[in-house]
């Protein structure tokens, strides 16, 4: 019964024992002891094959005779030196005095013992370099030819021989001057003192007396714009000056320097402008038709500085010409008008409001610029000075 029909019949006991109700499942029926299959008979083990036979080794064949060496040939003979001649027999030197005794010197220490240093290994034996290749035999240059024989030039001319000059027939001897009379001295006549010239009256150009007339009637409109300005602000600094310009133009300018802190920032642009106004106000227009004739211009300046050392350094580079300081100004407009003049001054709060967003800087010095020009024209800028960009 193999191990395959057992496991077949336990499964079917177990499928059986589980379709059956509990009450009567049965209790699983005691297997048999299975009974031992009788072991198969011990085959005995198969003979092994009988190895091949072994072949003997084939015999080495038989070495050629060893030939004994060539004997070599005896050395010859060694000549036997000729005997050297006997050396004089040597004087006894005179016996030196005995020296001093010698110092025994202390003891050293024994120092420890001195070690062998450790064999170095043999180099190893160095190749012998091949033999280099012979180089091919040099060629040698074939002979030139002979140059060909120099011909040798032909003999010149001789030159003719060079005529020798007459000789010039040697000149007269020159006669000596016949001696002048002495001339007589004149007296000197009596030295007359220096007549003294009158001085001649300075001819001044004939613009000088109508420029002159006009520099006095800007000196007197400046004037009042200055007293009215001290009224109003007793701490602020002005100086008036004017000048004739070689072109008969005339010039006057009012500045005013040390401005109250109130002015130097944008809120207090309002008071200034107040204070401005009635400051021309009070100053008056210029006559229409003047007596020199001409036309008379305003124009207000503003005049920006730093803050501090710093912004000094800065601000030279923008302008040097005012020794650190940035001037601004507006185009001239008449001054035979007082709303042209007002006009005119209101351009510094613009130009205060642009140049504090631009550079930062606030006001230093205000200028007021009166030019009266003969001719009626409008006065321009100075010569290599540039307008706002």
């Amino acid at each position: 019964m193999g191990p395959s029909r057992r496991l077949a019949e336990e499964l079917h006991v177990l499928g059986r024992s589980l379709r059956e109700p509990e009450g009567r499942r049965r209790a699983p029926a005691k297997k048999a002891p299975a009974k031992k299959q009788p072991q198969p008979e011990r085959r005995a083990p198969a003979k092994k094959r009988p190895l091949p036979e072994r072949k003997a080794p084939a015999k080495k064949q038989p070495q050629p005779e060893r030939r004994a060496p060539a004997k070599k040939r005896p050395l010859p003979a060694r000549k036997v030196p000729a005997k050297k001649r006997p050396l004089p027999a040597r004087k006894v030197p005179a016996k030196k005095r005995p020296l001093p005794a010698r110092k025994v010197p202390a003891k050293k220490q024994p120092q420890p013992e001195w070690k062998a240093p450790a064999k170095k290994r043999p180099l190893p034996a160095r190749k012998v370099p091949a033999k280099k290749r012979p180089l091919p035999a040099r060629k040698v240059p074939a002979k030139k030819r002979p140059l060909p024989a120099r011909k040798v030039p032909a003999k010149k001319r001789p030159l003719p021989a060079r005529k020798v000059p007459a000789k010039k027939p040697p000149l007269p001897a020159r006669k000596a001057p016949a001696k002048k009379p002495p001339v007589k001295k004149r007296p000197l006549p009596e030295r007359r003192p220096p007549v003294k010239k009158k001085p001649e009256k300075r001819r001044y150009p004939s613009f000088m007396s109508r420029a002159a007339a006009a520099e006095a009637l800007i000196l007197e409109h400046l004037g009042r714009l200055d007293s009215a300005l001290s009224v109003q602000e007793p701490g602020l600094d002005t100086t008036v000056k004017a000048f004739i310009n070689a072109d008969a133009t005339v010039d006057g300018e009012l500045r005013m320097r040390s401005l109250p802190a109130e002015w130097r920032t944008l809120r207090g642009m309002p008071s200034l402008m107040a204070t401005l106004s009635e400051a021309v106000r009070a100053m008056g227009a210029f006559p229409t038709k003047p007596s020199m004739g001409g036309a008379f211009w305003v124009s207000f300046g503003v005049r920006f500085g730093p803050k501090d050392r710093r912004e000094i350094e800065h601000m030279e580079k923008f302008y040097k010409r005012f020794r650190g300081l940035l001037q601004v100004g507006a185009h001239h407009a008449t001054a035979q008008s007082l709303s042209a003049i007002l006009n005119n001054a209101l351009t510094i709060k613009f130009l205060v409001e642009r140049l504090w967003h631009k550079r930062d800087l606030p006001p230093v010095q205000l200028l007021v610029r009166v030019v009266w020009t003969p001719t009626n024209v409008r006065p321009g800028r100075f010569k290599g000075e540039e307008g706002g960009k």
